[in-house]
């Protein structure tokens, strides 16, 4: 019979030794670049799952009027105009889709309404960027009380990636623009500190804007981000079944989980 020894009780210190090792200059230098790339890798990662001409999701961009005098329908126009060899399809009045060629990205424009406020906070929670719109058609009064009650609510909620727009600029003297964007600026200032206010009144203008959505760094929303959502583009109704389509964004998603859909609960998939 062969019996095998093991040893008995070994001091604490003796057991402790190698774990309390302290690194040596070289050691360390390779585990922050070794961290260092990894967090470059998962950045890079994340970016490349949208706004692709294949295989990621476009960009989800919602736009809100912060008075109710502004027609987000042109703001829009002046985007979608913005590039000759850009397609842009509309699936239903509220969603508008446009593909640059020159930028090589994809987007997805929907609108929301401060008036029915639930259901434009539920959109902002799935989108990836917010252009809010303001206009210098409506003098100094250019966010109105139901706007600012909404943006109150979203920045409790979390803002995904915003930006200020200011439209209808040239209908102001050319020698008081300056002093009126500055007046804007500032008072935006209260809830966007770090957010500069762009124009939107010319083709360059929206070309800029798309530069700004596609190559701007995201913020980071940890309800978002760590669950699995979906925009509904299309929903149907058969039998007591609902058929939705979208992109899925965020994590995977798990089959044998529950889904929750607004105003209606929670339910099981079925396939």
């Amino acid at each position: 019979m062969n019996l095998k020894l093991f040893p008995g009780r070994v001091s604490t210190k003796v057991s402790t030794k190698s774990n309390n090792r302290v690194m040596k200059r070289e050691e360390r230098r390779l585990q922050q670049n070794q961290i260092r790339k990894n967090k470059r890798d998962e950045a890079i990662d994340k970016k490349r799952k949208l706004g692709g001409l294949t295989k990621s999701a476009p960009f989800l961009t919602c736009f809100v009027a912060l008075n109710e005098f502004i027609d987000i329908n042109s703001a829009l126009a002046v985007i979608e105009s913005c590039e000759e060899d850009a397609i842009v399809n509309k699936s239903n009045p509220n969603i508008t889709y446009l593909k640059s060629l020159r930028l090589k990205q994809r987007f997805t424009f929907v609108q929301a309404n401060y008036e029915n406020e639930l259901k434009a906070l539920d959109l902002l929670k799935v989108c990836d960027s917010t252009v809010f719109l303001v206009s210098a058609a409506t003098g100094d009064d250019f966010i109105d009380k139901g706007g600012e009650k909404f943006l109150n609510l979203a920045l409790s909620q979390g803002i995904p990636t915003p930006l200020i727009a200011l439209m209808d600029l040239e209908s102001i003297a050319p020698k008081k623009r300056t002093q009126f964007k500055n007046d804007v600026q500032k008072l935006l200032n209260n809830h966007f500190p770090e957010e500069k206010l762009m124009t939107l009144d010319k083709a360059s203008d929206g070309l800029n804007m798309l530069r700004r959505i596609g190559g701007q760094k995201r913020n980071t929303i940890h309800n978002k981000e760590n669950r699995a959502h979906l925009y509904a583009e299309k929903a149907e109704y058969n039998e007591g079944t609902l058929k939705v389509t979208g992109y899925l964004r965020s994590i995977p998603f798990n089959v044998n989980g529950l889904v929750y859909v607004p105003e209606l609960g929670t339910f099981q998939i079925s396939q």
